[in-house]
Order: C-alpha cells, then structure tokens, then sequence
C-alpha cells in the first residue's frame, strides 16, 4: 500500500538530513515541492536533492508566506488533492520541509484535508534551533527550565507573555520579520 510521507529535511546542511529521510526519498514515486512563490528557488529540494529518487515526479505547489489563514488552508487542500490522487493510485507520495515537520510547517496544512484511507508516515527533522545550539556548543535549557518557541509574527503582548514564563526563548519566522519591540 503507498503512504503520503512529511519528511523534514533540517535547518540547511545537507549532512543533517536523517538517514531515515534519505532512506525514504530514494525510494518515492513523487515529491511536493513547497514554493513560498512561484519559480523562487527551493531551499528544501537544495537541500534533499542528492538523495531523492531520480525517476520520482516533481510536483511544484504554491504554499504563499501570507497571515491569511484561508489562502493557506485552500494551498493546503489543493495539495491534499494531489496527495490522495497519487497515494491512492499506488505512488508513495512526499512533501518536504525546511526544518521538521511539526515546527511550523506547511505540511499540517495538507494533513488536516487528507482522507482517512490516505496512510500516513511524518519523519523529523533537525530544526533550525537546534542546530544553532550545537553549533555555538551552548545548551537550550538544563534541568526544570522552560523553552519557549515565539513565532516573530506574534504580538508584543504574546510576545512579553511567553518571556515572563521562561528564561530561554527561540524565535522562529524571522525570515523579513523585524522584532519591533526591543531588545529581549
């Protein structure tokens, strides 16, 4: 039976993609490629491209970097629709993402529009903060300490809420964010 796969394909360095991932990517039939916008170019499939199946389709699917959530939810769907056509047509079909998929990801965006008789299979990735910690040999939290993930586009309120309860904050969707509200 063919499976619809969310693989996360890490922060950037191709020598961080899984095992697990480059395992799955050989041997897919075809790969969704997220584009923020069309014909820009995909950091995801930059990243995955020497492991990925050489026969496999690639579909290109437009997910726009907008705050409206029905323009996605409607990206998601018709994703989802190309999804089910493939998978339940006997492709193992993937979707890729920078980071992992449960960070921040498109790729729940298809999900919550797949039928039920779609199987499914969502493969971690390293994310971006993670990477930076062992990259700078620095520890996120130790003990009982909180971490708190504040997406750059929330509100400063949202923003002075999440840092009153922890002592160690990552900011996630900076990409073109200016953090207006100070210095944290």
């Amino acid at each position: 039976m063919a499976k619809f796969y969310g693989i996360g394909v890490g922060p950037g360095d191709p020598e961080l993609l899984t095992i697990k991932a480059a395992k799955i990517l050989k041997e897919i039939d075809v790969l969704i490629l997220p584009e923020s916008r069309s014909g820009k170019e995909n950091i995801a499939y930059e990243i995955a491209a020497d492991h990925i199946n050489s026969a496999a389709k690639l579909i290109s699917m437009e997910f726009p970097m907008v705050t409206d959530k029905k323009i996605i939810d409607q990206a998601g769907k018709m994703a989802a629709e190309v999804v089910e056509r493939n998978v339940l047509a006997g492709l193992n079909t993937a979707f890729i993402t920078l980071g992992d998929p449960s960070t921040y990801s498109t790729y729940h965006y298809i999900l919550k529009h797949l039928s039920r008789d779609v199987q499914v299979e969502t493969v971690p990735g390293i994310t971006s903060f993670s990477a930076a910690a062992a990259q700078t040999n620095r520890s996120l939290v130790e003990g009982d300490e909180i971490l708190s993930i504040i997406p750059a586009t929330s509100s400063k309120d949202l923003m002075e809420k999440a840092l009153e309860a922890t002592k160690s904050a990552v900011f996630m969707k900076v990409y073109n964010q200016k953090i207006r509200y100070g210095t944290y």
